[in-house]
């Protein structure tokens, strides 16, 4: 299969984005059910969650 430099440097992106996103966002989910008492900043996350979820519709609506 042949892949165009742009489709290369969107892949190569995501997989950035990918990496950052989920190294950062699991262990501190995995930390914040072991404590239970720092609940607001698992609030925090699920606020960030949703507002991505919400910026991927939108983005899948204009495109």
């Amino acid at each position: 299969m042949f892949l165009s430099a742009n489709s290369i440097h969107e892949a190569s992106f995501l997989g950035w984005f990918n990496l950052l996103f989920f190294g950062a966002l699991v262990p501190e989910v995995s930390r914040v059910k072991h404590q239970r008492k720092n609940i607001n900043r698992f609030d925090d996350i699920h606020c960030m969650i949703s507002n991505l979820d919400k910026l991927n519709r939108m983005y899948k609506h204009n495109v």
